[in-house]
């Protein structure tokens, strides 16, 4: 766990998709399944709304608050994967500007990292296989 709130060290391609991708679909799905049990629910206990406003908060916060850890695990996880590049994890600055940013996700996918040791640390994909 610690690994993963950490922007000390690196990340190769194949897991930073894992650990980026995934938790946003997890996100994602259940964010369906929720509208659609809301729907639901309120079509068949439309007399209930006013005492269901405070399941509807409590559920929003929580969203709320697995939608932020989440986006800290994006943040660190992006900076390994700078790091795995030779770059500077104050790279991540550029998901501020809208239109690089696709762009800039895309190199991260697709970029392969540096061979061998760099400043940040050894190469994850050749201690795996030594």
């Amino acid at each position: 766990m610690d690994e993963l709130f950490s922007s000390v060290g690196r990340l190769n391609r194949s897991k930073y998709i894992r650990r980026v991708i995934l938790p946003w679909i997890f996100l994602a799905i259940c964010d369906i399944v929720a509208n659609f049990y809301w729907d639901n629910f309120q079509k068949m206990f439309h007399l209930y709304l006013n005492s269901m406003f405070i399941v509807v908060i409590l559920l929003t916060l929580i969203f709320a608050v697995v939608a932020i850890v989440l986006e800290w695990l994006y943040i660190f996880q992006t900076i390994k994967r700078l790091h795995d590049l030779d770059k500077s994890g104050w790279y991540f600055l550029i998901h501020f500007i809208p239109l690089i940013r696709f762009i800039f996700i895309l190199y991260l996918f697709c970029a392969k990292g540096t061979d061998g040791e760099n400043r940040f640390g050894e190469d994850l994909l050749q201690v795996n296989t030594n």
